[in-house]
């Protein structure tokens, strides 16, 4: 009932933006679909994780083997790079399974107290900004490489990101999302990797998934 009632909120949301001229009421209308997007995306990750409507995330015997090859292989591939790098479990709750020193360095987090809890959880939006919208395009971005088994490219996207302080940081990120799949074409983890850098290139349409 709850994802019903969120979804025909952004119906709502979406076809009124495309009634309104005046720049004030769009601007009210657009943070009142960011907090509804937000709160969908987070009790999607929650139950679903991004496994809701693929065959690839039926388990198999081998998955512990295959989640143990695939860590072995980016602790090889990144351990040492510059490119910040996790290991995401698309399972509920997106939890991560394995980061490498550069992304502990870029977040400001140490790989203890990232493995083994969720992607949002761990870095939700920005409260202070009503039309933060990080966190349901990074999980639309993980939904589109679950169901297509494809690498997402995201364009460049604001994200920001808490210091010691606890005061959120303005920061923008180029990130991609990778499917990490066994033999049997099933989705076994997800990459994600991503480049900080400087401007506000707009997402344009949300990847939608399908249902």
């Amino acid at each position: 009932m709850q994802r019903f009632i969120l979804q025909e909120n952004i119906r709502r949301f979406q076809a009124r933006l495309g009634e309104l001229k005046d720049a004030g009421d769009r601007r009210r209308v657009e943070e009142m679909l960011a907090a509804v997007e937000r709160e969908l995306a987070l009790l999607d990750a929650s139950e679903a994780g991004v496994l809701a409507s693929t065959s690839r995330a039926e388990p198999d015997e081998n998955a512990a083997l295959d989640r143990a090859l695939a860590i072995t292989r980016f602790r090889e591939e990144f351990s040492g790079a510059t490119r910040i790098a996790a290991l995401i479990d698309p399972a509920p709750g997106l939890a991560y399974v394995e980061v490498n020193p550069a992304y502990e360095q870029s977040l400001g987090v140490g790989r203890d107290d990232l493995v083994g809890r969720g992607l949002f959880q761990l870095f939700p939006d920005n409260p202070d900004d009503s039309a933060a919208d990080g966190v349901y395009k990074v999980y639309m971005s993980l939904r589109q490489v679950a169901e297509t088994a494809r690498p997402h490219d995201m364009p460049v996207q604001r994200y920001d990101v808490a210091g010691d302080d606890g005061v959120f940081v303005q920061r923008y990120w180029r990130i991609t999302n990778a499917p990490i799949l066994n033999d049997q074409g099933r989705l076994v983890l997800i990459l994600n990797t991503a480049e900080e850098t400087i401007g506000t290139e707009s997402w344009g349409d949300a990847v939608q998934p399908s249902t």
